[in-house]
C-alpha cells in the first residue's frame, strides 16, 4: 500500500510540474493578504508623514505666500501647470504586445528545466487611495499582463498593484530552484513641484509563497522589489521618464529551496505609488503608469 501511495504522489508531482491542477484561487488569494498588508503599511506610513508635515510647511511658506498672493503672473503660471497636469494625467500605458512566436511548456535534460507560458493560474490586483488620489489596476492571467496607474491628483496619495501567479511543485523530494521570469514592460511617470513636494515610485517584484499539501501552513519564501524608479521633486523641479518594451533585468533571478511536501505559488507583480500636495502657496503633481507582460516563466530544479 505504501508503494502505491508513493507512486500516486510521484504522479501528482509530475502533473503539477507540467502545470497541472493548482491550489484553489480562494486559498492563493488569501495568501496574498500577507503582501497586501506590507503595501498598506507602507502607504499609510507615507500618508501619515505627508499629513504631519502639511501644517508646518504651510506656516513656513506663509511669508512667501503673502508676497505673491495677489500677483497675476503667479496665478497664470499656476493655471498653466494645472492644465499640463490634467493633460499628462490622461495618459495611459498598455503592456507590451504579445510575442509572435508561442512557446509550449517543456522539460529539458540536464538539470530539470521547465519553460512555462500563458495561460497562467492566478491574477491579483490591489489599490489604495487618499483624498484626491486615484489608483487603477488590471491583471489578465490568460494573457500574462498586468497594468497599474496612480496619481495624487494634486492633493492626495495612491498606490496600485497587479500580478500574475503560477502554481509550482518540484518533481523531486528536495530541490534547489532557480526561477527567472521573462518580463517586458512599458512605463511613464511624471513629477512636478511648485514649492510643494511630490513623490513617485515603481517596481516589478517576485513574491513566492508555499503551502502544505492541504493548502495550509502558509509561508512567504521570497519577496523582492527592485525599483524601476524612485523619484521626488520640490520647489520648481520637473522630473519625468518613460520606457517602451524594456526587458526586466536578468540579474533578478531568484533562488529558493523547495520540497515536494509543499506547494508553491510564484507571483510576478508590479506596483506604482504617488503622492503630491496643494495649499495656498502652490501645488505639486505626480502620476505613474506601468504595464507589463510576463512572456515566460523559467523553473530550473537542481536535485
Amino acid at each position: 500500500m505504501k508503494d502505491i501511495d508513493r507512486t500516486n504522489d510521484f504522479e501528482q508531482r509530475l502533473v503539477a510540474f507540467h502545470g497541472g491542477k493548482p491550489l484553489s484561487e480562494k486559498v492563493v488569494l488569501e495568501g496574498v493578504t500577507d503582501l497586501e498588508y506590507s503595501l498598506t503599511k507602507r502607504f499609510n506610513d507615507r500618508v501619515t508623514h505627508q499629513t504631519e508635515a502639511a501644517d508646518d510647511l504651510k506656516k513656513m511658506q506663509a511669508p512667501i505666500y503673502d508676497l505673491i498672493a495677489n500677483n497675476k503672473l503667479v496665478a497664470e503660471g499656476l493655471q498653466g501647470f494645472q492644465k499640463m497636469n490634467a493633460r499628462l494625467g490622461e495618459r495611459r500605458i498598455t503592456p507590451p504586445p504579445s510575442p509572435a512566436t508561442k512557446i509550449a511548456p517543456r522539460i529539458m535534460p540536464g538539470s530539470i528545466l521547465s519553460v512555462l507560458s500563458t495561460p497562467y493560474d492566478y491574477q491579483w490586483t490591489s489599490g489604495a487611495q487618499r483624498r484626491s488620489g486615484f489608483a487603477g489596476e488590471n491583471a489578465q492571467k490568460t494573457e500574462g499582463t498586468a497594468l497599474v496607474y496612480a496619481t495624487g491628483n494634486s492633493d492626495g496619495s495612491a498606490s496600485a498593484s497587479a500580478g500574475i501567479g503560477k502554481y509550482f511543485r518540484p518533481i523531486s523530494e528536495n530541490a534547489f530552484v532557480r526561477f527567472t521570469p521573462l518580463v517586458k514592460y512599458n512605463y511613464f511617470w511624471y513629477d512636478r513641484s511648485t514649492y510643494l513636494t511630490a513623490h513617485n515610485d515603481g517596481y516589478v517584484g517576485v513574491f513566492i509563497q508555499s503551502f502544505d499539501l492541504n493548502g495550509g501552513d502558509r509561508r512567504t519564501e521570497v519577496d523582492i522589489r527592485p525599483p524601476l524608479w524612485s523619484d521626488g521633486t520640490s520647489w520648481f523641479q520637473d522630473h519625468r521618464d518613460e520606457q517602451d518594451g524594456t526587458i526586466w533585468p536578468p540579474s533578478e533571478t531568484v533562488y529558493f529551496p523547495a520540497t515536494s511536501n509543499r506547494q508553491y505559488i510564484v507571483w510576478v507583480w508590479c506596483n506604482v505609488s504617488c503622492d503630491d500636495n496643494t495649499n495656498n502657496l502652490g501645488s505639486s503633481y505626480a502620476v505613474a503608469n506601468l504595464g507589463m507582460r510576463v512572456n515566460l516563466m523559467f523553473f530550473e530544479q537542481y536535485t
